[in-house]
């Protein structure tokens, strides 16, 4: 009975005691007995979890070389248009986006006064 105990106590069993009339209706003493139990095999969350099986280990290659090909076309983009990109929060990448499209604008006006001046 101790190893019944020990694998409830651990999630992988648990059991319904069940009972039956005894037929003593109106008469003194149990109106039920016990009856065989009920039996139920479990896996532990804890259990499941460990029974997954690691994904190959060329997914993870893969899964890394999508992860920095996903970084480069990112970092192709305009700067007012990396921020959609890069951040969940709308708020915050349309402001992110202001501060690139103001970067590029005065790269841009930095380069034609540079092309200015050596005319």
């Amino acid at each position: 009975m101790d190893a019944l105990k020990r694998l409830k106590a651990h999630g992988f069993l648990d059991w319904l005691r069940r009972y039956v009339p005894t037929g003593n209706a109106g008469m003194r003493g149990p109106q039920v007995k016990q009856t065989s139990n009920a039996y139920r095999l479990m896996l532990p969350p804890q259990v499941e979890r460990g029974m997954t099986p690691p994904p190959p280990e060329d997914d993870s290659d893969r899964r890394q070389a999508a992860a920095e090909e996903g970084r480069v076309m990112i970092a192709r983009l305009p700067l007012d248009e990396q921020p959609g990109q890069l951040i969940d929060d709308p708020g915050l990448a349309a402001i992110l986006a202001r501060i690139g499209r103001a970067i590029m604008d005065q790269e841009r006006d930095s380069e034609r006064q540079n092309e200015s001046s050596q005319s």
